[in-house]
């Protein structure tokens, strides 16, 4: 994969024991690959010719771009299944549901609500369960069973007898039960396969995880693309029942795929969510020790019994996260008493610098977890860092729900942006354009400037002006989306001026006569740029943050957690407009009309909140210190697919008290052959 990020990489070495011997500063050596005849020159030289350069000269083997894009693919067809129900939902609501357009938003709105709690629950189970190949076998067999339940719904039953078929009320069950299925299988993938992907490529660097994720991004603009156009035209010229077939045998190819890749794939290891678990209760009890102490007439930071509700040493702080043992129990001011005994070291900026002792000997490594810039109790300098630790990842998880507003400005893309685009002259650049499928570009745009962004756009920027960090990506994705509603904003105004100046023809759109402006949609066209290079800073660049600055256990739950926050930000969406027409009720913003209303002023609340969730985010972001490197690399197992076996290689405490690291690499010592599940 390509390289986006001109940063240096920490390698391992492989010592005659076969041990690894860690090098701060190094560059990582990819971990070995299997091949299918093992030990032959033609075999080698035939992974290298298939594999992909990176951009500092590391190979990616076929194999782990052949595991990759497997999972990438299993990704994209789940947002293929998922935009097949919604597209055409209201004509399929009326013919088949007998319902209006209302009803069908209401079930809507309710669906959405589930599929944000499945985002959180698929997270869950994924790391508690440990086996993603597994979990995403599961999630596919799930929208496999409510993908089956569509084209019987739309089958044409009467061809057997009048007596067949199925009543109205039970075809509303069956499809809003099918769309709960599909909604359960998707949402596990989709929060599954982004971080399992990135774990395949993560030996090889960070550069490569980020590239990784704008593949995901890339690949999967492709579903809403292809189903928006090609299966919308078959739903609605051919029959809904075709139309689902294909969404059934893209799933049924998809699981045939995934199934029989001939590779071995990296997860994670479970741990029944025991860090989850410690890092909210150890989070929970650091801020109910805040809110104590600010409330406590005592101005003294010394009191034992105030550090001892801080910390307690037990097995589960010693193991949290997965990184560091004894040293997890120490507080950063007594670095300097345990350097002798390898257990932490500090650097002046206050990161602590843990080590992990080998088999035969031990080296030290960087930090995995920066400094927590929160002052718990008033005693910084003092906390453990069991606690820092896990506020550290409650702060992160606070970064990230910035995606919370940045989804209800991102929802106008298909909502108010069509209402404004329908009413307008539907010219673009002098060429007739269909002003309902304006909102079918944004996909096109993202595909562009995903490979765009990452392969030439991020390293010319770090090279010559400023460090591009994950927050600050961020950042401006936020100021780009904040330019679109407000460019939104400025076009709606002037075809508000266009209508009162007359400048105004009749046109039938959706089979009602409008008053359509003689402005054109040229005027569109900077809203619609500024949301797509907003999609790419903000969305990819959360999948990242949360793939690399949550701990190795917790990288779906994490995932799931900014998914849920994408979700509640388009419930959000859906209910600001009546928010807004209740407010303005004498004169409403947003009426179902909106030549009558005021919608300038509503694209001028969406600004409004989405410069406040940048305000708020820079705010946040200047107390949070990111994590350079997260490789999980003591993480891992690996699933053998001759006999289904898993590898075990992780980290763990000796009785000694150290910390016994894994070799960094998948075991290889079994030949490939077809995946068994």
């Amino acid at each position: 994969m390509a390289d986006a990020a001109n940063a240096a990489v920490p390698s391992s070495s492989t010592t005659p024991s076969g041990t690894v011997a860690d090098d701060v500063g190094d560059s990582i050596e990819p971990p070995a690959v299997q091949t299918n005849v093992a030990g032959t020159i033609t075999d080698i030289e035939s992974m290298i010719d298939g594999g992909v350069t990176a951009a500092d000269g590391t190979v990616i083997s076929k194999e782990v771009i052949r595991n990759t894009a497997c999972i990438i693919f299993g990704d994209f067809a789940a947002t293929f299944i998922a935009y097949t129900v919604v597209t055409n939902i209201g004509i399929f609501g009326k013919d088949f549901l007998h319902l209006d357009l209302r009803d069908v938003e209401e079930w809507n709105l309710i669906v959405v609500g589930i599929d944000a709690v499945f985002f959180l629950l698929a997270g869950c189970f994924t790391d508690w369960y440990g086996g993603s190949y597994a979990a995403m076998h599961v999630y596919g067999i799930v929208c496999f069973l409510g993908s089956c339940i569509l084209p019987l719904l739309t089958f044409d039953w009467s061809v057997f007898g009048s007596a067949y078929g199925i009543p109205v009320q039970g075809r509303r069950v069956l499809f809003y039960l099918a769309r709960i299925i599909i909604g359960l299988g998707f949402s596990g993938i989709y929060v599954t396969a982004p971080p399992f992907a990135a774990r395949q490529v993560q030996a090889y660097g960070k550069a490569s995880v980020q590239s990784c994720f704008h593949y995901i991004y890339t690949v999967v603009q492709f579903a809403p693309l292809i189903v928006l156009t090609s299966l919308s035209f078959i739903q609605l010229n051919v029959s809904f029942f075709v139309g689902y077939l294909v969404t059934l045998t893209v799933n049924v190819l998809t699981m045939v795929f995934f199934k029989y890749a001939r590779s071995i794939f990296i997860q994670g290891i479970p741990d029944k969510g025991k860090k989850t678990t410690l890092v909210a209760k150890t989070a929970a009890q650091a801020v109910k020790t805040k809110v104590t102490t600010r409330t406590s007439c005592c101005s003294s930071n010394c009191c034992p019994n105030l550090w001892s509700s801080i910390q307690t040493t037990d097995d589960e702080s010693v193991e949290l996260l997965g990184k560091g043992a004894l040293t997890d129990t120490l507080p950063t001011a007594d670095a300097a008493e345990a350097e002798d005994t390898h257990a932490t070291t500090a650097d002046p900026s206050g990161n602590a610098e843990f080590d992990i002792s080998q088999s035969n000997g031990s080296s030290p490594t960087p930090a995995v977890y920066g400094t927590l810039a929160l002052d718990i109790a008033g005693v910084t300098g003092h906390q453990p860092e069991t606690v820092r630790r896990a506020l550290w990842v409650c702060y992160a998880i606070v970064l990230l729900s910035c995606e919370f507003p940045y989804s209800i400005v991102r929802c106008q893309v298909s909502t108010s942006f069509v209402s404004q685009a329908e009413r307008m002259k539907p010219t673009i650049l002098g060429q007739v354009v269909n002003s309902s499928l304006l909102q079918r570009y944004l996909p096109v745009l993202g595909i562009a400037l995903a490979p765009l962004v990452n392969v030439y756009i991020y390293p010319y920027i770090s090279k010559r002006f400023v460090t591009l960090t994950m927050p600050f990506r961020t950042i401006i994705g936020i100021v780009f989306a904040t330019l679109s509603v407000l460019s939104a904003a400025i076009a709606e105004t002037a075809r508000l001026t266009f209508i009162d100046r007359g400048n105004f023809t009749l046109q039938d759109v959706n089979g009602q006569t409008l008053q359509v402006s003689d402005l054109s949609l040229d005027a569109l066209i900077p809203q619609y740029f500024f949301m797509g290079v907003a999609d790419v800073f903000i969305f990819i660049t959360g999948l990242e943050f949360a793939f690399t600055q949550s701990p190795c256990s917790m990288q779906t739950v994490v995932t799931g957690i900014f998914l849920f926050f994408e979700a509640t930000g388009r419930i959000a969406a859906t209910l600001l407009v009546p928010l807004i027409n209740t407010i303005t009720a004498a004169d409403p913003w947003y009426p179902p009309e909106i030549n009558n209303g005021h919608l300038n002023l509503y694209f001028l609340v969406l600004t409004g909140i989405s410069l406040t969730n940048l305000i708020i985010f820079c705010l946040l972001e200047k107390g949070y210190e990111i994590v350079d490197e997260q490789l999980c690399l003591d993480d891992v197992h690996t699933v053998g697919e001759s006999t289904g076996t898993t590898s075990t290689s992780s980290s763990k405490a000796t009785p000694s008290g150290t910390l016994t690291a894994n070799t960094n690499q998948p075991q290889t010592s079994t030949p490939i052959s077809t995946m068994s599940t």
